[in-house]
């Protein structure tokens, strides 16, 4: 038999752009991303 399965609302995401996430108040989450990538 299956497993637990999750479903979400797209529409309640707001995609925040990286360099946005500060004035946004995410910004404790900027260290969650890859610095190698830029």
């Amino acid at each position: 038999m299956g497993g637990l399965r999750y479903c979400i609302n797209s529409a309640a995401l707001r995609f925040i752009p990286k360099e946005d996430l500060e004035k946004e108040g995410y910004g404790e989450y900027l260290s969650l991303f890859d610095e190698s990538f830029e």
